[in-house]
């Protein structure tokens, strides 16, 4: 079987950090030489090192700086912090990390091109994702996103940043719940078939210097929070939630209440519980919605 389509996104990020490989070995064999014009040689060629994986091929990110490695290392400190809900990455590698190894992928000695390689996940984002069987997979999505942002936030003390729902994949699963643990506590979340993988941990902030009960972290998470829930209403293509100022208020009042102690568990199951009663409705194309206007006018 073919592998699935490719991806090539440029980093513009300026974050600098000493380089690692955990890659496979890349073979001449596998792999002909790289120059600008043939990246989907390149592209080809690291697919093949995931055929293994439940969904065939890989998404591959290159870039000039160090940002990508900042993004693989976040994704890896919270999956060793069993978070669940994060994508994790096959590998990252830049050329100058052993040009005998990548000689025939490389420009030269010291290249400073690094590359990330992740699955390719063939259900898309939830904001491309127009296949809901029923509301209840749509609040499951929701209730993932939120359990994966606390969790990440009060294991590791990680803010993912500009959650948005491209940067949310979907993925198939046969498992009934996905168990999220904050503070000591599981909160098993109902899957009805879907499972969510966040992704895209560039621009995260690690606050491990600080406790979690820190109001400027504690403020920055929940900003997280409500940045992931307004966008998947406002990008989702699909759906849109018709009492998403319920959240809101819910959200605000949870944002009262950050340095007075308020345990991380009692918040996730506030969410989870207003998530509970948030209602979708299906998405009016912008030209429908002038045509009712026009016809409500006496237009036609």
């Amino acid at each position: 079987m073919e592998p699935g389509p490719i991806e090539l996104t440029q980093s513009s990020s300026n974050l600098s950090s000493k380089y690692f490989v955990t890659c496979p070995r890349v073979t001449s064999s596998v792999l002909k030489g790289l120059n600008a014009n043939d990246k989907n040689i390149v592209m080809r060629g690291l697919m093949k090192l995931a055929r293994g994986s439940q969904d065939t091929g890989v998404v591959v990110k290159v870039g000039s700086t160090d940002s990508l490695l900042n993004e693989f290392k976040t994704a890896k400190m919270l999956f060793d912090n069993d978070v669940p809900g994060v994508l994790k990455y096959i590998c990252y590698f830049t050329c100058a990390d052993d040009y005998t190894t990548y000689a025939r992928l490389c420009n030269g000695p010291g290249d400073s091109m690094r590359v990330l390689v992740m699955p390719y996940m063939c259900l898309g984002s939830l904001k491309s994702y127009r296949n809901w069987t029923n509301h209840d997979q749509v609040r499951s999505a929701l209730k993932q996103v939120i359990a994966t942002i606390v969790q990440s936030y009060s294991a590791a003390n990680i803010i993912q940043s500009d959650r948005h729902p491209d940067n949310v994949l979907l993925k198939r699963t046969s498992k009934p719940l996905i168990s999220y643990r904050v503070d000591g506590r599981e909160f098993g979340i109902p899957t009805y078939g879907l499972r969510t993988l966040c992704m895209d941990f560039e621009n995260s902030m690690d606050l491990s210097g600080l406790p979690v009960e820190t109001t400027v972290g504690s403020l920055a998470m929940m900003d997280d929070l409500g940045t992931a829930v307004v966008r998947f209403n406002t990008d989702s293509i699909s759906l849109r939630i018709s009492n998403i100022h319920e959240f809101d208020r819910v959200l605000a009042r949870i944002k009262e209440r950050i340095g007075t102690g308020l345990p991380w568990h009692v918040v996730l199951q506030l969410l989870l519980d207003v998530v509970d009663r948030l209602r979708f409705e299906p998405h009016q194309p912008l030209q429908d919605l002038i045509a009712q206007m026009l016809a409500d006018r006496g237009y036609r």
